[in-house]
């Protein structure tokens, strides 16, 4: 039996009550990912097919002015969802970047299993 990873638990318990069979499902569709710091998790016109859920680490999200200036528009933090949730709903290109600003581990599901379940 796989048990979530108590930020994941903690973050869908506030809202629904999974039975155990609902969980397992959930869990079987979800994977932990790993980003060095630096990395970009999706970058500004990318398809965004990935809902990240921060575990440990922090990301900022920033996009780019008309002069080419890097932005910061929020940062994500453990508990918080580090993607573009529009263009993850809507499957269009992402309107920011994010980066990892520390070495980051997300709970991550693909949008088509998010959609199945």
């Amino acid at each position: 039996m796989l048990t979530p990873h108590p930020v994941l638990a903690a973050i869908v318990q506030s809202t629904v009550s999974p039975t155990a069979d609902e969980w397992q499902e959930l869990l079987t569709v979800t994977t932990t990912e790993r980003f060095a710091k630096g990395s970009i998790l999706l970058e500004d016109g990318a398809h965004n097919d990935r809902l990240h859920l921060m575990v440990e680490g922090v990301c900022r999200h920033y996009f780019l002015d008309a002069d080419g200036n890097e932005v910061t528009s929020w940062f994500s933090e453990p508990g918080m969802l580090a993607t573009d949730y529009r263009a993850f709903t809507e499957g269009a290109p992402s309107l920011f970047t994010i980066q990892a600003l520390t070495d980051v581990v997300c709970m991550a599901i693909r949008s088509k299993d998010m959609q199945a379940l």
